[in-house]
């Protein structure tokens, strides 16, 4: 009996320290707070062909002052419709569960997720509108996209007017009624990751990818 009981006590302490290395980096990623984040941003049309010369600006949520229409950073796309920076961010902890089959998600359990709200102002016909995405970085690497939405100007030149979505599509202001059954521009492309060998998990990357869609024709 006493075999067994060491046996188990030295299997435990095995298992805990190998599972250091595994819980100090993950508790350097849960806890991130405060990052730089090196941003790879591009804009395609639906068959992923690059828009050059296109005025983008990027917000994050975690600026106070994110629907300014001064916050963030400007910039226009290259010959590739791409551009790059640094930025920085503040990723916070939510719990949320890992988007899986309809019998997997009732047994499953919520995940501690690095959370990143990210805004675009990007042009469409011939508006300039404040395209918004959720992101959750799981532990395991998948990031997750939720609660896109719309934002145009209010009368102080700041994005606070949602545009409203339901079945018949998105209604916008100052479309003078029309609903779009698309957004315009919608996300294709995302992945926000930790710098591989940053032991401070200060250093992350942000992969952004939009593609837009021609202006619908009015009948």
């Amino acid at each position: 009996m006493r075999t067994v009981q060491t046996q188990l006590r030295a299997l435990t302490a095995a298992l805990c320290v190998s599972l250091v290395p595994f819980m100090t980096g993950f508790a350097n990623v849960a806890h991130a707070g405060a990052v730089s984040l090196d941003v790879a941003f591009k804009l395609t049309d639906l068959d992923y062909r690059p828009l050059p010369d296109a005025p983008i600006r990027v917000v994050f949520g975690s600026d106070p002052d994110w629907q300014k229409g001064d916050a963030g950073h400007r910039f226009m796309t290259d010959s590739k419709g791409e551009a790059r920076w640094t930025q920085e961010a503040v990723l916070t902890d939510r719990m949320r569960k890992h988007p899986t089959n309809f019998a997997s998600s009732l047994v499953s359990a919520p995940q501690s997720t690095q959370y990143l709200r990210v805004g675009a102002e990007m042009t469409y016909l011939e508006k300039p509108w404040l395209y918004t995405e959720d992101l959750y970085r799981f532990p395991g690497g998948d990031t997750l996209l939720d609660s896109a939405a719309i934002y145009t100007r209010d009368d102080r030149g700041a994005f606070t007017r949602q545009a409203k979505q339901d079945k018949n599509g998105w209604t916008i202001d100052g479309l003078g009624g029309l609903v779009l059954t698309t957004p315009g521009i919608e996300a294709w492309d995302f992945a926000l990751d930790p710098v591989a060998g940053d032991p401070s998990g200060r250093r992350w990357t942000l992969r952004l990818g939009f593609k837009k869609s021609p202006a619908p024709v009015r009948r």
